[in-house]
C-alpha cells in the first residue's frame, strides 16, 4: 500500500509523496502524519490543523490525532486556540478516559493560562501513568522542575527559557 512504501521511503520528499497518495485514498494515519510533518519539520501550522481535521473527519475517535491538534492549539501563538484545545481535550477525555496524553496536554494549557499549580498536578499525573515510555517520564519530569523554577521570582527568566529549550513554549 501507499502508506507502507511511507514506512520504508528515505528521504522526507519520498515520505511526503507517499503520505500525500495515501491521504488522498482517505487514510486516517497518512492524514496524522503529514500533519505533524508540516507542523515539526515546516512549522507549516494552517495546513498542519487541516490535515489534523482531516485525519478527524475520517476517524472521529483517533485519539492522537486529537491531541496532538489540541497541543498545537495550545503551544504556539500563530494558532494559539485554546477554547478550541480544551474542547478537543474534553472530547478525547470523554472517549477514552485513560489515555495517557491527554494529562500531558493539560498540564501543557494550565502552565500557558499561568495555573501552575493545576498544571504541575497534571505533569505529576503524567509521570505516574504506567504505559508512558521511560525517557517521557524524564522530559515529564524535567518540565516538573521548570514550573519549581517558576516559584521562585527569581528564578523566573531561567524557567522561560527552559520551556522554550524543551519545546514546550513558544514566545
Amino acid at each position: 500500500s501507499q502508506f507502507k512504501m511511507y514506512e520504508i521511503s528515505k528521504t522526507d520528499e519520498e515520505k511526503i509523496k507517499w503520505l500525500q497518495l495515501s491521504a488522498g485514498n482517505g487514510n486516517e494515519k497518512a492524514y496524522h502524519f503529514l500533519a505533524f510533518y508540516y507542523c515539526a519539520h515546516d512549522k507549516d501550522y494552517k495546513n498542519a490543523i487541516k490535515y489534523y481535521k482531516k485525519a478527524i473527519d475520517v476517524n472521529e475517535i483517533y485519539t492522537y490525532t486529537k491531541t496532538n491538534l489540541a497541543l498545537m492549539y495550545i503551544q504556539y501563538i500563530e494558532v494559539r486556540d485554546l477554547q478550541e484545545a480544551e474542547k478537543l481535550l474534553e472530547e478525547v477525555k470523554e472517549e477514552q478516559a485513560n489515555f495517557w496524553f491527554i494529562n500531558h496536554c493539560y498540564g501543557v494549557l494550565y502552565y500557558i493560562k499561568e495555573n501552575y499549580e493545576k498544571s504541575k498536578e497534571f505533569f505529576e499525573k503524567t509521570c505516574q501513568e504506567s504505559d508512558l515510555k521511560r525517557y517521557y517520564r524524564g522530559y515529564e519530569k524535567d518540565i516538573l522542575r521548570g514550573i519549581d523554577l517558576m516559584k521562585d521570582n527569581r528564578k523566573w527568566s531561567q524557567s522561560i527559557k527552559f520551556f522554550k529549550d524543551v519545546g514546550e513554549l513558544d514566545i
